[in-house]
């Protein structure tokens, strides 16, 4: 069922999801360089930057889409622990 309702959430579980919502945190953090740095940008993965295909889905456009992300980030880690479980 819905993770929100299993009794306990192992260490493990603690861990994944305050490493994944600091992970996003910390790319955001980073303000214009490290965006600019990270974003998808399909000539740069072309030319063999192609680490910027998973980490253009952890850098955002503003504070405000981040915290939105963060928080559906977090409801999606609560309600589907089965699914997203380490």
């Amino acid at each position: 069922m819905f993770g929100l309702f299993t009794p306990r959430w192992t260490r493990d579980e603690i861990l994944f999801a305050v490493g994944l919502v600091a992970l996003v945190l910390l790319a955001g953090a980073g303000g214009d360089t490290v965006r600019d740095a990270l974003r998808f940008d399909r000539e740069a993965i072309a030319a063999g930057q192609w680490w910027r295909l998973v980490t253009g889905n952890f850098v955002h456009l503003g504070a405000g889409h981040l915290w939105l992300d963060v928080t559906g980030l977090a409801l999606l880690l609560l309600f589907f622990r089965d699914v997203f479980a380490p």
